[in-house]
């Protein structure tokens, strides 16, 4: 269950960060020994990084392309498993279309 909180965490945090004007934006995980960090730089790419590892610098389309893909494909594949009624079931499909309405109004 703390995988579909995370995932959620990640859309959602991650939504706010590109929408947004801050620099950085750190995303822990439920089980916090696990996090990732994106930085704005000055060309407008974002860097990833975890445990100050850089992981990707990418445009801030790409980032947001690839958190989509990569959790719509956990949802196909996970949420099957749960209750249609679980809340955090409801969570994850809900930060998964307030995601793809962002992807569509930057696009």
């Amino acid at each position: 269950m703390m995988t579909y909180l995370s995932v959620t965490l990640l859309l959602d945090g991650l939504r706010r960060f590109l929408c947004g004007e801050e620099r950085s934006y750190r995303s822990a995980a439920v089980d916090p020994s696990f996090s990732l960090a994106f930085t704005r730089t000055g060309d407008g790419s974002v860097e990833t990084t975890y445990q100050g590892a850089l992981v990707d610098r990418s445009p801030a389309e790409a980032v947001a392309a690839a958190v989509h893909a990569a959790a719509k494909r956990f949802a196909g594949e996970h949420l099957p498993l749960l209750p249609a009624d679980d809340a955090g079931r409801e969570d994850l499909e809900h930060a998964l279309a307030e995601f793809e309405r962002f992807l569509k109004q930057a696009g």
